[in-house]
């Protein structure tokens, strides 16, 4: 819920983004009374990890309208 309200304080503003996150809390809460589940939080990277996978189709389908066809390859990187 930080990386929600980080992402929104920008764009909108400190009570913006407080009810956004209340909203989101709430939301969350009907869901778990109402399927009786506990909550399952996404991760703290969850939309970083969202926004990359967005931009790399966003950025296969330009290459494609403008005549290139792309691989993607994930480069292993180190364990450090």
């Amino acid at each position: 819920l930080s990386a929600v309200y980080r992402r929104l304080v920008a764009r909108r503003g400190h009570r913006k983004a407080i009810v956004a996150v209340a909203h989101r809390i709430l939301i969350a809460l009907y869901h778990m009374l109402t399927k009786h589940e506990p909550y399952r939080d996404l991760g703290a990277n969850y939309l970083e990890k969202r926004q990359q996978d967005r931009l790399l189709q966003r950025l296969c389908h330009r290459a494609t309208q403008l005549g290139y066809h792309l691989a993607l390859t994930p480069i292993s990187q180190p364990i450090s």
